[in-house]
């Protein structure tokens, strides 16, 4: 039969066993929990750098727009300009033959 003192030596022992697989189980949790914190942030980082990229990019199409309708606008004028001026030659031609 044990003795008191075996059985608190026995049990201390086992305590210590118990103690160091609970820290190493915790320091295993701690490391993989880090580990999905780590990659869940890299994660949410990349998509909001995707996100504003591509936020950015349709800004500054829809930026651009505008800017391109007014040079087609302009383009326009001074081709009308130029058909007006080449209809008035043509006019003109005409009118010198027939009138003289």
């Amino acid at each position: 039969m044990l003795h008191t003192s075996q059985w608190i030596k026995l049990i201390l022992l086992n305590l210590t066993k118990v103690n160091v697989i609970v820290n190493i189980t915790v320091i295993v949790v701690i490391i993989a929990g880090t580990a999905v914190v780590l990659v869940a942030v890299v994660t949410v980082a990349l998509d909001v750098i995707l996100l504003l990229f591509f936020v950015l990019f349709q800004l500054q199409v829809l930026l651009m727009l505008p800017l391109m309708m007014l040079m087609l606008m302009l383009i326009k004028r001074k081709c009308r300009r130029i058909m007006d001026n080449m209809a008035l030659l043509h006019v003109q031609h005409i009118t010198a033959f027939v009138v003289p």
